[in-house]
């Protein structure tokens, strides 16, 4: 049912009022929609079904939802770049699509992996597209540094995994998130509780391990900041969350230190947002409020939270990606992403300021968005952990409402400036990606009301 109400409004949107405005090929439409409903449904069948698992591969509705987010995603990262790809000079159309199938491939591996080693490989393995994509179609010399300090994170957050992962396994005999692992060393509870925990938080990221998540966005096109914001960031609390699930630990002491340093720093870095100049930089920063959010619902170690933090994650995927685009066109017609020269957009290019509304108000969880949902239950489950944290955590969602409206107000009013681009890009495709990213994030909110549990 809900497969079909999406795509009886978001496919004929692209199919017929595209190609109305003379602006897409009818055919090419026509083949991308009707593969990707292809797709859609053949995924959302599989979600549909009982769980299934095997020896390798795990199919539940946690891996299911985030296998159909990261195919909307990165069909929605090409329609963005389209004309990024096809303007002609350096830009590698079969690299490109061999990248975009070799992410796709990988993240699928990782959402329905039984294996905790192939869950492992791939989980490092998706860096390698994304540090290409960086490289090969960054905006600046900087870019270099970025994916060096993207990789020092990570791996050098995921190694001690590795080396958990292998004690674990010579020491319990098994490595299936179908079994799970209950050790009486004390090493194992409290050491390799840390050092597991250690490379999520790095890759969600929170406070203190995001240095690399700013340089990341700034320097990446706009399909690799689609991407990393979309998904990428989602590996985090989904990793959380089937690990959590391996080690039968109970580590109470060390779960309320790593909330409390979640939400104390999201609190932080969204202050931080009002600082920054560049646009891009502002809304990798909002991710990371959104992000400790996610963080504590997973640690709170209820369903309730752990189904909050499933759909703030596919809520702030959609936004997060949605914003990144339009900040893209924004660059494309102005030349620049800095605060000072993002003006007069309602006077300019009001189907742009019409798309940048839509999206903040799902950033900023206005209801009925899947977001609002999220946040209620999220804020719910925190307050079940601690009531200190239940005040630090009403106070985050209230400081990115107050950025949201500034980046709008900053951005889109103003005086009309004599050297802004006029008609350099056509409006069709800017308010069609935008509610290719709104949409779901509002007709989900009656699955949600009819669905039974996601974990």
């Amino acid at each position: 049912v809900f497969s079909l109400l999406l795509f009886c409004v978001v496919w004929p949107i692209s199919c017929f009022v595209s190609p109305l405005l003379k602006k897409v090929n009818f055919m090419t439409t026509m083949w991308s929609g009707g593969m990707f409903f292809f797709f859609f449904l053949f995924f959302l069948n599989l979600s549909c079904m009982s769980s299934m698992s095997s020896c390798f591969f795990l199919k539940d509705s946690l891996g299911s939802i985030m296998v159909l987010l990261s195919i909307w995603i990165v069909y929605l990262s090409v329609i963005a770049s389209k004309d990024f790809l096809f303007s002609g000079g350096y830009v590698n159309i079969g690299v490109y699509i061999l990248l975009m199938m070799t992410m796709l491939m990988s993240l699928v591996l990782v959402f329905f992996s039984s294996f905790i080693l192939v869950f492992y490989i791939f989980f490092e393995f998706v860096l390698i597209p994304m540090s290409y994509m960086i490289l090969g179609w960054g905006y600046q010399p900087e870019r270099l540094q970025a994916v060096m300090y993207m990789l020092l994170y990570t791996i050098g957050a995921s190694l001690p995994l590795m080396v958990t992962l292998i004690y674990s396994f010579l020491s319990e005999g098994t490595m299936s998130f179908l079994v799970g692992v209950s050790s009486s060393s004390w090493w194992f509870f409290e050491i390799g509780g840390l050092i597991f925990i250690l490379v999520f938080l790095v890759k969600l990221p929170v406070f203190f391990f995001h240095l690399w998540l700013p340089k990341a966005h700034v320097e990446a096109p706009v399909f690799g900041s689609m991407i990393l914001a979309g998904v990428l960031l989602k590996l985090g609390g989904f990793g959380l969350i089937r690990l959590m699930g391996f080690y039968l630990v109970d580590l109470g002491n060390l779960w309320e230190k790593v909330m409390v340093l979640g939400l104390w720093g999201a609190l932080l870095t969204s202050v931080m947002c009002f600082r920054q100049s560049d646009v891009k930089s502002m809304i990798a920063y909002s991710s990371i409020g959104h992000m400790a959010l996610v963080l504590g619902g997973c640690l709170s170690s209820t369903l309730w939270g752990i189904e909050a933090a499933m759909l703030m994650m596919v809520s702030h995927g959609l936004c997060s990606s949605g914003l990144f685009a339009m900040v893209n066109y924004n660059y494309e017609i102005l030349g620049s992403r800095g605060m000072v020269f993002m003006k007069s957009g309602l006077a300019s290019i009001p189907c742009l300021s019409m798309s940048m509304f839509l999206l903040l108000c799902v950033n900023m969880s206005s209801p009925p968005s899947m977001s609002w949902v999220s946040e209620i239950m999220l804020i719910s489950s925190v307050f079940y952990f601690s009531v200190m944290t239940f005040c630090v955590s009403m106070m985050i969602p209230f400081v990115v409402c107050v950025f949201c409206l500034y980046l709008f107000v900053s951005s889109q009013h103003g005086g009309v400036e004599n050297n802004l681009g006029f008609g350099m890009k056509p409006t069709h495709l800017i308010f069609l990606v935008s509610v290719l990213h709104w949409l779901p994030a509002f007709l989900m909110v009656p699955m949600i009301l009819f669905m039974g549990s996601m974990v």
